[in-house]
């Protein structure tokens, strides 16, 4: 009885209770005005402030015609820096860059770094990683 005492208390300790939250930035349109029938929301791990809040950049592009046939089309793009709570709601949005460019031009980069591969582990063991969700990135944050 003794053993089966202790295998079970040495299985029960070795378990760790951990939530992944998927972040939501929200609806793209709180970023970027443009609106040309579909926005591309995407999210990126930043790591974590000084109180331990989560970091996400927030990458938002749309594509527009120009005008008739034969025009190049133009895209649309706003960066942000947003920070979540560990419940996955937003406390603050930081605007960081924008612009536009048309089809053949160089294209404008978020001010970031937007780095897929990128995770941030917190003194608590909570870690902050970018995930590949559907079609989009999202800031996955799992915590212990």
């Amino acid at each position: 009885m003794k053993i089966i005492v202790a295998m079970l208390f040495t299985l029960t300790s070795c378990v760790v209770f951990a939530a992944t939250s998927v972040l939501d930035p929200g609806d793209g349109r709180q970023y970027l005005q443009n609106w040309c029938g579909g926005q591309t929301v995407s999210e990126y791990a930043q790591g974590f402030n000084d109180t331990g809040n989560t970091l996400a950049a927030v990458k938002v592009t749309t594509r527009c015609s120009t005008g008739g046939r034969g025009t190049r089309p133009r895209t649309f793009l706003s960066c942000w820096l947003v920070t979540f709570d560990d419940n996955g709601a937003i406390l603050n949005q930081e605007y960081v860059n924008s612009g536009s460019w048309l089809l053949g031009s160089p294209p404008l980069n978020c001010a970031l770094v937007l780095d897929p591969a990128a995770t941030f582990p917190r003194a608590d063991g909570a870690a902050l990683s970018t995930s590949l969700v559907g079609t989009v990135f999202r800031a996955v944050l799992e915590t212990a």
